[in-house]
């Protein structure tokens, strides 16, 4: 019984945390050393404008301009000089709507030989 009632409040615990990662203010993606997509949360495909699972396996790069994947590209590299984290401002391109500023922050993947990359909407000019 005991067991029961601990593996019932961690599967609570879980769905709770799940929900959380979906409904963040931001898009969370994980991104493998080629950009491509293997998580993202529901904020995170809204902004790219593309289906959760449409976007799984897709090169992130591909949603953003060429002078955002540079910059991003140079944020990339001080994380391989050692910095523990980076930030751009970046133009979003996504697949349905107008293209539009925001912030980027990227972090190692502490769990993988990946980065943890956030997007902010921000404010054009800002």
């Amino acid at each position: 019984q005991e067991l029961h009632e601990s593996r019932a409040e961690l599967e609570s615990a879980l769905r709770r945390q799940i929900e959380l990662y979906d409904h963040q203010p931001v898009g969370s993606f994980t991104m493998d050393l080629q950009w491509m997509l293997h998580e993202l949360n529901q904020t995170g495909a809204d902004m790219l404008g593309i289906g959760r699972d449409d976007a799984l396996g897709l090169p992130l790069d591909a949603f953003f301009g060429a002078d955002s994947v540079r910059q991003l590209k140079a944020a990339m590299a001080s994380l391989a000089a050692g910095a523990r984290r980076a930030s751009c401002a970046i133009w979003l391109c996504p697949k349905n709507g107008p293209d539009r500023p925001a912030l980027a922050s990227i972090g190692h993947d502490p769990a993988a030989s990946r980065y943890l990359v956030s997007l902010t909407d921000t404010p054009e000019g800002a």
